[in-house]
């Protein structure tokens, strides 16, 4: 069986500032984001009332921020 493509585009960004021998980093990563909708593949067990449905999806976008101090 052939299932639907997928499609995700992820974006970080990251910025230091140099506070003297030490250094402030700051980190954004976001995970999906246009929030596609990126679903299973079907069920390939065709004698199963659920064969060839498709019943799961990817997780939808996610984000996460990171602060490091360095010295």
């Amino acid at each position: 069986m052939i299932g639907p493509g997928s499609k995700q585009v992820d974006f970080s960004v990251s910025k230091r500032f140099p506070m003297g021998v030490t250094r402030l980093e700051f980190r954004a990563e976001i995970f999906n984001l246009f929030n596609t909708t990126n679903f299973g593949q079907p069920d390939g067990n065709i004698s199963n009332v659920t064969g060839g449905i498709i019943s799961t999806a990817d997780d939808a976008r996610s984000m996460q921020f990171g602060i490091r101090l360095a010295w």
